[in-house]
């Protein structure tokens, strides 16, 4: 089944667990006011499951969040690599990192055309000299994010390039 965001924006991914209590760290694909009066959304079998916020600490860029009902790193574990969706009036298909251009070792790869959520992984399929290819969205290897100019920058093994 394909998830359809239908009125749900995609607003960032949980980047890995913070510490042993639950909590995740968050990356934001732009600056955006977490608040826990409204659930965040995560697909699970290809359909929106709703998470309501406990608390949020840190910054605006990288949020560490608990969402209620959390209490151990294998919880929090199970989310990482997900996109985290809010409800929006804009009802705009958005398509979370698809179109943005992935970098690898300052050249430019291809533009992302999809992101595949698996259970052990997430996947970005991109568009590369012709062809598509599969990268791991694994969170070590993102070195950075830039909303405006929808850009990617990771570093993977090179042999990925070649499969």
């Amino acid at each position: 089944m394909v998830f359809d965001p239908g009125n749900l924006l995609a607003i960032g991914f949980v980047k890995r667990p913070h510490g042993f209590k639950g909590k995740v760290r968050i990356i934001l694909y732009e600056e955006y006011e977490l608040n826990n009066k409204e659930p965040a959304f995560f697909e699970f079998q290809g359909k929106p499951v709703p998470f309501f916020i406990d608390s949020i600490e840190g910054d605006s860029a990288e949020p560490v969040v608990l969402f209620d009902e959390f209490d151990s790193e294998e919880d929090a574990l199970t989310l990482k690599g997900r996109e985290i969706f809010i409800k929006t009036d804009k009802k705009k298909q958005n398509k979370g990192l698809s179109g943005w251009n992935l970098l690898f070792q300052n050249n430019l790869i291809g533009s992302v055309l999809s992101v595949i959520d698996r259970e052990q992984q997430p996947l970005l399929e991109v568009e590369y000299q012709d062809r598509k290819i599969l990268i791991p969205l694994v969170d070590d290897w993102v070195i950075s994010m830039n909303e405006n100019q929808q850009i990617i920058e990771m570093d993977f093994p090179s042999e990925l390039l070649e499969l």
